[in-house]
């Protein structure tokens, strides 16, 4: 009797010997990025507990291993303070981090303080980037147009505040451009 299980044993071991010099099947694994189609999401930003962010995405990515969002045709982003909107962004394409910065090529911004637009373009492989923590737009080259108006800046290298109260840009290598119209003026 214990000869036959000698040769069980014997037999179980050459078995799991074969089957361990056949070829392995790969495990399929799934790509780790989840799409979503016409979403709508909505973000609390941490370092800006007041603010809360709604998007509508026609296509939206989350990535878990860099744990980014990517918001494809944004066409109706806002920020809103205590349920009022201050202003609002359109993009083709925004990268939320996981700091829940908002970087991009190119935003455009809707002030609705002073009905103004800021159109911020990334530069030199610069992007622009929504700083959540600072409360600002970092911007390599953007336009500002303030509203009703046609006066008209192209600047370089801007920081903004949300609330418009701080604003710096230029530097070396930098331009800065106004273009504005001067009404007639009635000759005395």
């Amino acid at each position: 009797m214990l000869r036959f299980a000698f040769i069980a044993l014997l037999a179980v071991i050459a078995l799991l010997f074969v089957l361990s010099l056949l070829p392995k099947q790969g495990r399929a694994v799934p790509d780790a990025t989840i799409s979503l189609a016409s979403a709508e999401v909505i973000l609390y930003p941490q370092e800006d507990p007041d603010a809360i962010w709604y998007f509508a995405s026609p296509e939206v990515q989350y990535d878990p291993d860099l744990r980014e969002t990517t918001l494809n045709n944004i066409e109706d982003g806002k920020r809103t303070i205590n349920q009022e909107t201050d202003f609002t962004i359109e993009a083709e394409k925004v990268v939320i981090s996981s700091d829940d910065n908002l970087r991009g090529d190119h935003i455009l911004a809707h002030i609705l303080e002073d009905d103004s637009r800021l159109d911020m373009q990334s530069r030199n492989g610069r992007s622009v980037l929504i700083n959540q923590r600072e409360g600002n737009f970092e911007i390599p080259q953007g336009v500002y147009t303030l509203g009703g108006s046609t006066e008209e800046s192209t600047l370089q290298n801007m920081i903004i505040s949300f609330d418009l109260e701080s604003f710096t840009a230029g530097g070396e290598g930098t331009i800065g451009i106004t273009k504005f119209e001067i009404e007639d003026r009635e000759e005395p």
